[in-house]
């Protein structure tokens, strides 16, 4: 019995120490994305396995404009790997969904009608624009910390209502960094409908003397006339809140909450949002792009010290193991001239030291070569 004990306790020691080496050590490389063609080549240049702290150069020239091929690995911002892909460079945002009566209200998912900010010119803190023809009006309240939207949809735009029917959903998504959306609310789904198909709630068109009590998963929708003054704000509409987080992590109604309200006529089906939200964000597509997304990372640098190329994860994919661990695959082209390609490390989590599960890849680094190579 004691030896069988031992022998047990033997054994967990052993599997403990050998996750613990796996961590720490040079990586099994499962897999190469690295083409065969490239292997008996020399590259232009190539930095791998730094330690933690680690900064390497190498310079290479080009003698005439080529293409040349990236294939790097290296530690996306923490940010954003702990975010779903589809979240990344997503602003604060409204997101409409519809249904149609055929055999199921959900058989046919209309596309979603998404709306920022950045579909339109800023004045102060208000927009106006037109998008799929749907009139989009908005101010950012700063002494509410709230935004307060109108959507005018015309008919034309939306299914067909069939017993005063809308088959619908709204979702509002959140961010605060200008990177990423961190969460997204809904009214109806438990689910982000752009990832999942949804489900949906309903619209109810009424007249205001047939205003009945308040039911979950419906929306009343008021009949005005049609020359109604538009406005952000209507007391007399019923209200709808949308609270359900379908992704990421709301820490507070200040940090996201919003409420809805509908009316129409015969020409447009409308709506009143209001979004308390106390951080705007927009993921401005200048300010992503020379923002820096990566720790561990490589870039290229011409004669003049002047950043040519830089990892970035618009152009990259998971490369195994912890999903901070990305790899890039692209090409560029140079034209001729000395260039400096450059790699640096952070204070963890390089070749050797790794502090998650290691990369797949059978290098952590960057390696250049001559594009036009043939197989």
């Amino acid at each position: 019995m004691v030896v069988g004990i031992k022998a047990r306790l033997l054994f967990c020691l052993l599997t403990v120490t050998a996750c613990r080496e796996n961590l720490h050590s040079n990586n099994g490389a499962s897999h190469s994305f690295i083409p065969e063609k490239y292997q008996d080549v020399a590259p232009l240049a190539e930095i791998k396995n730094l330690p933690i702290y680690g900064h390497g150069e190498k310079d290479f020239t080009i003698h005439k404009e080529t293409e040349v091929q990236i294939y790097a690995v290296g530690e996306m911002d923490i940010a954003l790997a702990s975010t779903l892909r589809e979240y990344y460079f997503k602003s604060d945002d409204i997101e409409l969904f519809f249904g149609e009566v055929k055999d199921h209200p959900n058989s046919i998912k209309f596309p979603a009608f998404v709306y920022t900010w950045l579909d339109g010119s800023q004045h102060d803190n208000e927009i106006s624009f037109i998008k799929d023809e749907v009139a989009y009006h908005s101010i950012y309240d700063t002494d509410h910390r709230c935004y307060r939207i109108l959507l005018k949809m015309p008919w034309k735009k939306l299914p067909s209502v069939n017993d005063n029917k809308l088959f619908f959903d709204i979702a509002i998504g959140d961010n605060d960094d200008g990177m990423k959306q961190k969460g997204k609310i809904c009214w109806h789904n438990d689910q982000d409908p752009l990832r999942k198909a949804p489900s949906f709630g309903t619209i109810q068109l009424i007249n205001r003397k047939d205003m009945p009590p308040t039911q979950d998963g419906i929306i009343y929708s008021v009949k005005t006339a049609t020359n109604k003054k538009d406005t952000l704000e209507d007391n007399a509409l019923p209200l709808t809140k949308i609270s359900n987080v379908v992704a990421g992590t709301i820490k507070n109604q200040s940090d996201l909450s919003a409420h809805l309200q509908s009316y129409w006529n015969d020409s447009y089906l409308c709506f009143i949002i209001t979004v308390f939200d106390d951080r705007k964000g927009f993921a401005f597509p200048e300010i992503v792009k020379r923002s820096k997304t990566f720790h561990d990372y490589g870039w290229i640098e011409d004669e003049q010290g002047h950043p040519v190329w830089e990892m970035h994860a618009l152009n990259s994919q998971h490369a195994g193991g912890a999903y901070k661990n990305q790899q890039v695959d692209t090409c560029i082209r140079l034209k001729p001239g000395n260039y400096t390609l450059k790699y640096i490390t952070d204070e963890s989590h390089s070749w050797d030291n790794w502090d998650d599960r290691a990369p797949e890849t059978p290098f952590y680094g960057i390696v250049l070569y001559q594009g036009d190579i043939k197989k």
